[in-house]
């Protein structure tokens, strides 16, 4: 029945949005004649297709230089802000699931993780995040989307994604993908933009982004203000049902509090981007899957990255940047709710208060890089390079009102009660002082040896002081076999340096951890069949080795993974900025371990997305997210988790007032259906994590 169900619910979604596509795309012939206006206005229209076209065509995340997508040798998307306005997503994480092979779990924890093919982590230390080049994932987890899963877009120009390892440029971490978000330059804002927009669970959200050139500086600066309630629907049964202490059923928590301030400065090939974060946000449902109502996590994240760019010839270019990253986090936890019972050495006692745990700790990232780029032909780029950083973890806290007998299995033997929260740094800290540094050399060709023949490859050498030295080649084969047709053949190889919470904290640490390695190959067919329509499909096979699992409490190096599995896309340009488009991706994961399956991917995902310029004056967006094929683990007893088919839908109206011309107004409905869906989650949540039904947003944007 509820196969039937969800077959229902999809092939609802995809005839509403054929409709829709056929009726305001009818409107659209009528309206580009009947209110383009002047033929100015038509012309200035069409240079911004043009440039926005552009900007989705070249890209220098894949090779550090710009080049065109085609010859790029990797699999890669490309959204810019203008998609991304259309697509009303409010934060980082809503755009990356439009990319093929993408996905985001709302976890229990309060975090959007981001999937790359299936591979999705609690820690979220296999994907790279940068921004403007510069990489923001912190040491302690080696993650960056705590902090930052749910950014700001509105100084956001372009987002490139790649799928599949960096580690051959970029080192650690960029092992299943590399996100790279590019930021508005001085020129692209030109003034003042003030937006405010408002919505469902008391959502506010305030904006102030400046952008001008004084002379030879070019200032841009951002300011943003976010705060909602957050979703609280219901949940049925948690870790502590169904004890007389449990909450549930109860209500899950979802507050959420930023603040976002963005400085870039540019004079004369020197340039400094600065970035400072302030979040307060709640746990839905709290560490040990139990609903409290204590557990809330604090985060202060900066980065300052200084960097100089000039050519010294004409073939020859030389760009040094220094940078500095901190992170800090402070985690109040409320692991079990007041009046649980829990084993002493001397009996059972009631915890009044609940167990309560607070701690934080703090990590900085400094260091240097250098780069030379050097076009020895006109068809040879050579990019050499070196870097070296240094991490620290410091200030390690810990205040609790227990005592653990066994820290690192703290639920599993019996605990002390203490009469109130006391400070157990000295005596009972979960994390550690700890230091690393490494060291990096990498070079990369990039090759035309034909006007259609494109060789890529590259390797990168890393020596880390805790665990040693990981080497990191890439190849790329692209060949425009036929005018509009091309063929891709990638290699990549990648690692995952373990994080300071797997090497050095009490409860999870195995400091003889090696990191984990990723081979991956890819088969990638595009075609343009016209001029309008054009497809790609990608077919990738991995092979991963020494995967961190954590087998009890304890992370180990657990053999070999293998996931395998097809990207396809397509679009369909009308012209005059309505388009339809879709990506649908086949992953099968398969685990050697015993009682471990990637319960949390699915196997079957994918967009159908449609863009529909109603009139110079209007926009409308809708688009279809579908999930599929989730299994649980094998010592799950549950049934399978259903699929879900979710569908948006935006609607802008710009310069329609005279007089205004620079106001626009956005309004979005999410889950437009109000479709009733999960995602799934452990046992302990019996009827999976809850996810948001209807809700809707408001903004309105000026600028001066």
């Amino acid at each position: 029945m509820k196969r039937i169900e969800k077959n229902i619910t999809c092939n609802h979604s995809f005839f509403l949005l054929s409709f829709l596509l056929f009726f305001f795309h009818s409107i659209s012939l009528y309206s580009q004649e009947d209110l383009a206006g002047p033929a100015t206005s038509s012309d200035d229209a069409l240079e911004e297709e043009l440039r926005y076209l552009q900007a989705e065509t070249y890209v220098i995340t894949a090779s550090r230089i710009p080049e065109s997508i085609k010859k790029s040798a990797s699999s890669i998307t490309v959204i810019t802000d203008k998609q991304i306005r259309q697509m009303g997503a409010r934060h980082l994480a809503e755009v990356l699931q439009t990319a093929p092979g993408m996905n985001i779990w709302y976890d229990p924890f309060g975090t959007f993780l981001v999937g790359v093919r299936g591979d999705v982590r609690n820690f979220q230390n296999v994907i790279l995040l940068m921004v403007n080049g510069h990489p923001i994932n912190d040491g302690w987890r080696g993650a960056a989307t705590y902090t930052h899963d749910t950014m700001i877009l509105d100084n956001v120009k372009r987002i490139e994604v790649i799928r599949g390892p960096g580690s051959a440029l970029y080192g650690a971490n960029a092992f299943a993908g590399v996100i790279n978000v590019i930021t508005k330059e001085a020129e692209d804002v030109d003034g003042w933009e003030l937006s405010t927009c408002g919505g469902s669970y008391d959502t506010q959200q305030y904006n102030l982004l400046y952008g001008k050139t004084h002379n030879d500086l070019k200032v841009v600066f951002n300011y943003n203000y976010f705060n909602t309630h957050g979703f609280r629907k219901h949940v049925n049964r948690d870790a502590m049902y169904p004890l007389p202490s449990s909450l549930a059923p109860g209500r899950i928590k979802g507050d959420d509090e930023k603040y976002d301030f963005v400085l870039n400065l540019e004079y004369k090939g020197l340039k400094f981007d600065g970035r400072y974060v302030d979040r307060e946000k709640d746990l839905p449902i709290g560490s040990t899957t139990a609903l409290n109502e204590g557990s809330v996590d604090i985060f202060k994240d900066y980065y300052l990255n200084v960097s100089y760019e000039r050519p010294l010839r004409e073939d020859l270019t030389f760009l040094g940047k220094v940078y500095r990253n901190h992170f800090r986090i402070r985690q109040d936890q409320q692991f079990f709710p007041p009046g649980v019972p829990v084993r002493t050495p001397w009996g059972i006692s009631i915890m009044k208060d609940g167990i309560m745990n607070i701690q934080s700790v703090k990590d900085n990232r400094t260091g240097f890089e250098i780069q030379v780029t050097y076009w020895m032909s006109g068809s040879n780029t050579l990019v050499v390079g070196t870097s070296y950083e240094e991490m620290k973890q410091f200030d390690p806290k810990r205040q609790s009102n227990t005592l653990l007998t066994s820290i690192s299995l703290p639920f599993s033997t019996p605990i002390i009660p203490l009469p109130s929260v006391r400070d157990l740094s000295d005596i009972q800290n979960a994390n550690k002082r700890v230091k690393r540094n490494f060291k990096a050399f990498f070079l990369e060709d990039v090759w035309d040896i034909t006007g259609n023949l494109h060789l890529t490859v590259g390797l990168r050498w890393d020596d880390y002081s805790d665990f040693g030295s990981e080497v990191s080649p890439r190849a790329g084969l692209t060949w425009e076999f036929f005018k509009g047709y091309d063929l891709k053949l990638l290699y990549g190889h990648a690692f995952r340096a373990p994080s300071f919470l797997e090497l050095y904290n009490v409860r999870f640490a195995e400091p003889h951890l090696d990191p984990e390695t990723i081979d991956t190959y890819e088969i990638s067919l595009g075609a343009e069949f016209t001029p309008s329509l054009s497809s790609r499909t990608t077919f990738f096979h991995n092979e991963g080795k020494d995967n961190v699992v954590a087998l009890g409490e304890i992370a180990q190096n657990e053999g070999k993974t293998l996931s395998q599995g097809v990207e396809l896309e397509a679009r369909y340009d009308f012209g005059r900025g309505s388009y339809l488009s879709m990506n649908y991706t086949y992953i099968r994961w398969v685990s050697p371990h015993v009682g471990l399956r990637n319960w949390w991917a699915p196997r079957h995902m994918g967009n159908v997305m449609a863009n529909v310029r109603l009139s110079r004056y209007l926009n409308f967006f809708v688009d279809c997210h579908i999930e599929d094929g989730f299994r649980r683990n094998i010592d799950d007893p549950r049934d399978d988790m259903s699929g879900f088919a979710i569908v948006n839908t935006t609607l802008i109206a710009t310069k329609f007032l005279k007089g205004y011309e620079n106001l626009e107004l956005r309004g979005s409905i999410y889950n437009l259906f109000d479709k009733d869906y999960t995602k799934p989650s452990y046992p302990e949540l019996y009827n999976d994590m809850p996810q948001p039904g209807r809700t809707f947003l408001m903004e309105v944007k000026y600028k001066f």
